[in-house]
């Protein structure tokens, strides 16, 4: 549950005024798919002129922040509320992509460690890898983070692949031979 905290400022609000502040500070909430921790709206009038601080706390230290300024009070409010949504949109979409990339990680590591059922062998095949013709020097500085590399050899026109060697040396193997 999210504590909301409406202040004042230098202007008299109506308790129903106050309600509905709070009641859009909740679909805020939302956004953030109940994640919000507190949010505090500090409302000050300057002449003719009413402003509206919206910080609201997330998980990990987040703090969202939207500044509204408009004559009419609930226009100010929704100005700051929108500000502040799209941060908290920003954010849940950055949420989700890390668990989704945590979740392919997991998937990959049990997939990885899973052994292979007797004599079932899984063959997985790999769709739209580029074949470039290059030479031994490029593909070696192309291998840089890659466990092996399919290319080209530029002077032969034959295909090799390069690859790391458990011992720390590079193998190649040179399809043509």
């Amino acid at each position: 549950m999210m504590t909301v905290t409406v202040t004042g400022r230098h202007i008299e609000m109506a308790p129903a005024t106050r309600r509905q502040i709070e009641k859009k500070i909740d679909g805020l909430h939302k956004v953030l798919n109940g994640n919000a921790v507190s949010a505090h709206c500090v409302i000050t009038q300057e002449r003719l002129r009413v402003n509206c601080e919206l910080t609201v706390h997330a998980p990990g230290d987040h703090m969202l922040v939207g500044i509204g300024r408009h004559p009419r009070l609930i226009t100010a409010v929704g100005l700051a509320l929108e500000k502040g949504s799209q941060q908290a949109r920003r954010l849940a979409d950055r949420w989700k992509s890390r668990k989704r990339e945590t979740r392919r990680q997991t998937d990959v590591a049990a997939a990885m460690a899973e052994p292979a059922a007797e004599g079932a062998v899984r063959v997985i095949r790999a769709r739209g890898y580029s074949v470039k013709p290059l030479d031994l020097e490029d593909a070696i500085l192309a291998l840089d983070q890659q466990p092996f590399l399919v290319f080209r050899d530029a002077e032969t026109e034959r295909i090799a692949v390069l690859f790391r060697r458990p011992d720390g040396h590079l193998g190649l193997i040179d399809a043509g031979a």
